[in-house]
C-alpha cells in the first residue's frame, strides 16, 4: 500500500538587515568600487555629480564600510560579498517544500527538487493538519528557534558561501511566498507492517497522523436452557477473544475502546471482506463440541472505524 503526503511549494527569498540599512544605491557604489572604479567613474556611469555621490556614501564611511578616501574596508569587502551571495541566491529562484502534518519542533525543510518527491499522489492521500497560512507561520517559527535548519538547507547548493552565511546568519531575513506547485511523497509500506506500526496512543516526543481503520465486530449472542449463566459467560468469553478483526489484512485485534476521531487524517476503506476473515480464522480456535449441543447461538456482525496513530517522524527524516 502507498500513503501519500502532500507538500506545498514556496518561493524562498533572502534579505539582510545590513543591506536594508545601507540601501541599494550605496551597495551599488560599493560594488562598483570593489571593481577598482573611482567616484568619478561612478559619476560618469550614472550621470550624477561626484559631490552628491560622496554625500550619499557618508553613512557608509561613518559605519566603517569605506575609508575617507572611498576605499572598501575589510568590513566593506565582506558586505559586497554578502550582497553578491544574496543577489545570486534570489536570482536562482530557490523553491522550498513544506509538509502539512508535523506541528512540533521536529519539522524539517525540504528542497522542492528532492528526487523522492513526485508531482502526483499515487496512494492514500493524507489530509492536512496544517493549512498554508499555518505552514508559513511554522516556517517563521523554525527560523526563529533554530536557524541551523535553514543554514543547512542553503548550504546544499551554496557551499562556496559558507563563511558569509555563517557569519551573518542571525541577521538574514528569510521570506517565503506560496506558489501553485505541489509535491507528494508516496510512501510505500506492506499492509502487515502498516497494521503492526499503528498505535493506540501518541507520545509527546514523536509526530503522528491519525488513521481510521475499518473493523469487523463478530458478536455471539448465546442462550441455553441447560447451562447456567456462569457457563454461558465462559463460552462467550472464548468467542470474545475473536471478536474484532481489522479489514485491512484481517488480523485479529484486541480493542479496549471503539473510539473514533472526528478529524482524522485518513479513513481507510476495507481491503478485505467478512468471508475472507472467516476463511483465515476457521482453524484458529477449538471449542468443545458438546457445548454446542445445549446452547442456542446467534451471530451478529457490524463494521465500524477505530482511530489509531501512525508515527511519521522517521518517514519525514528519511526524505
Amino acid at each position: 500500500m502507498i500513503i501519500s503526503f502532500k507538500f506545498s511549494v514556496f518561493d524562498l527569498e533572502i534579505e539582510h538587515k545590513i543591506l536594508k540599512e545601507l540601501g541599494e544605491f550605496t551597495i551599488f557604489c560599493m560594488k562598483t568600487i570593489s571593481n577598482d572604479m573611482k567616484i568619478k567613474d561612478i559619476s560618469n556611469i550614472i550621470q550624477i555629480k561626484k559631490k552628491i555621490i560622496k554625500k550619499q556614501l557618508a553613512f557608509a564611511i561613518s559605519r566603517k564600510y569605506l575609508t575617507d578616501d572611498f576605499i572598501l574596508t575589510e568590513k566593506g569587502i565582506e558586505t559586497v560579498e554578502l550582497f553578491e551571495f544574496i543577489n545570486i541566491f534570489n536570482q536562482q529562484k530557490i523553491k522550498i517544500a513544506l509538509e502539512h502534518y508535523i506541528e512540533n519542533n521536529s519539522k524539517l525543510l525540504y528542497s522542492a527538487n528532492n528526487k523522492k518527491f513526485e508531482d502526483n499522489n499515487t496512494g492514500y492521500l493524507i489530509k492536512d493538519n496544517l493549512f498554508d497560512y499555518k505552514i508559513q507561520y511554522k516556517f517563521d517559527e523554525i527560523i526563529e528557534k533554530d536557524r541551523s535548519k535553514i543554514k543547512d538547507f542553503i548550504l546544499n547548493d551554496f557551499e562556496n558561501y559558507k563563511t558569509i552565511l555563517e557569519k551573518y546568519l542571525n541577521d538574514f531575513i528569510f521570506k517565503i511566498e506560496k506558489n501553485e506547485e505541489q509535491r507528494f511523497y508516496n510512501y510505500e509500506i506492506n499492509e502487515d507492517d502498516f497494521i503492526s506500526e499503528l498505535n493506540n496512543t501518541q507520545n509527546t516526543t514523536n509526530s503522528y497522523i491519525s488513521i481510521d481503520i475499518p473493523i469487523l465486530e463478530v458478536n455471539k449472542i448465546i442462550t441455553s436452557e441447560i447451562f447456567d449463566t456462569e457457563h454461558i459467560n465462559k463460552i462467550k468469553a472464548e468467542f470474545d477473544k475473536y471478536k474484532y478483526f481489522n479489514l485491512i489484512n484481517g488480523e485479529l485485534l484486541q480493542l479496549e475502546t471503539k473510539s473514533k476521531s472526528n478529524n482524522s487524517n485518513l479513513e481507510m476503506k476495507p481491503l478485505i471482506n467478512k468471508k475472507s476473515i472467516l476463511k483465515n480464522n476457521l482453524a484458529c480456535k477449538e471449542i468443545w463440541l458438546h457445548d454446542f449441543l445445549y446452547v442456542d447461538m446467534k451471530t451478529e456482525t457490524k463494521e465500524f472505524y477505530k482511530t489509531k496513530f501512525f508515527d511519521i517522524t522517521q518517514i519525514m527524516e528519511d526524505i
